[in-house]
């Protein structure tokens, strides 16, 4: 008994019942609700016994097929396919139950496939595996493959992609104003991105897996060495070669995209490592490996202070303090550009 009086189908019985002796009267409002509430009654009904079932190939796919019925079933609805000898009452009910049925079949069947999209993900997530530091000595190594370009080159690029797509929406809204007005802003977006965005995207990504190199950080007790990996070492193979010292910044971007490295000397150009664009062997995450304690209690030691980036926490106490930038301040700086002889002529009290 009690389970026949939790059932669904039972309480869509009595709703559909009361709904007929009201619709048509001076309270059909309360009749019109009633059919709402039925038919999600019947829906939740639906969907629940198609849960129930041991096979999630079969209840899927029978959710596949009750929800393209149900979209038949509504379309033909308002086609007027009732035929006129049926009571008005009945049809009209018909109709008001037929929406929000249709409408709970069709949400759940997209947090179905929403939800194995993201347990899908979820597995191959969990299968990638990200390139890992190595220790010999005082020596940290980490080899990755990389799109290696100047710091002015990358901040030159992403100025001009931005100004393009200024460009690209301002141009849409003045030329096609008729149909951005009839459009929301997050549709303009979404259209503009997938038109002229995604290609654009495809394009820079095919350049920077063509221009990908493999690469080695390495970090020794006083100098940062970024070298191509080629057979022959020389000095065109060095992307960087500082010490300590010279290095104002370094942001190590190992979640934030793209993925990527950049140093910034105190004199000079700066480099940037592209990592998350870079063509990866299969199986190799998009995420650069988080900076050891001991490598970034080093660098913290010669003088680079960590700020968070965007959000991160430079205590390392949240989930992106994999994303940091380590700073030295512009006394810093300049102090270390001065030669030692020259630093204590200006400073004679210090000794």
């Amino acid at each position: 008994m009690r389970a026949l009086l939790g059932h669904p189908l039972l309480w869509a019985v009595l709703c559909g019942l009361a709904a007929l002796r009201l619709l048509g009267t001076n309270v059909d409002f309360a009749g019109f609700l009633l059919c709402l509430i039925a038919g999600w009654l019947v829906a939740h009904a639906v969907v629940r016994g198609l849960m129930a079932l041991r096979s999630p190939g079969l209840s899927f796919g029978l959710h596949v097929g009750v929800a393209a019925a149900a979209a038949a079933a509504l379309f033909l609805l308002t086609r007027g396919v009732i035929p006129g000898a049926v009571d008005a009452s009945v049809t009209a009910a018909l109709s008001f139950s037929a929406v929000p049925a249709a409408g709970w079949i069709w949400l759940t069947l997209i947090g179905r496939v929403s939800g194995l999209v993201r347990a899908d993900s979820a597995r191959r997530t969990a299968r990638l595996v990200s390139p890992d530091w190595t220790r010999t000595n005082d020596v940290w190594e980490l080899r990755l493959p990389a799109v290696a370009l100047r710091l002015s080159t990358y901040r030159g690029v992403v100025g001009i992609l931005f100004a393009v797509a200024a460009g690209v929406l301002s141009v849409f809204v003045v030329v096609f104003s008729d149909v951005a007005m009839r459009m929301s802003p997050l549709m303009i977006v979404v259209v503009l991105g997938w038109l002229i965005g995604l290609p654009i995207y495809g394009a820079i990504l095919l350049i920077a897996r063509a221009r990908t190199v493999e690469v080695l950080v390495r970090v020794t007790r006083g100098r940062l060495v970024i070298e191509r990996t080629t057979e022959e070492k020389t000095d065109a193979t060095r992307v960087v070669d500082l010490a300590f010292g010279e290095v104002r910044a370094l942001r190590w971007a190992a979640r934030d995209a793209p993925t990527r490295v950049e140093v910034r000397p105190v004199a000079g150009s700066g480099v940037v490592l592209l990592f998350g664009l870079a063509r990866r062997p299969a199986g190799m995450a998009a995420t650069l490996p988080a900076l050891p304690t001991g490598l970034r209690r080093r660098l913290e030691e010669a003088g680079l202070s960590a700020r968070a980036s965007r959000g991160g926490d430079p205590r390392g106490l949240s989930g992106r303090d994999a994303d940091l930038l380590l700073t030295r301040d512009a006394s810093a700086s300049a102090r270390s550009l001065t030669p030692v002889g020259e630093r204590d002529r200006q400073a004679p009290s210090a000794r």
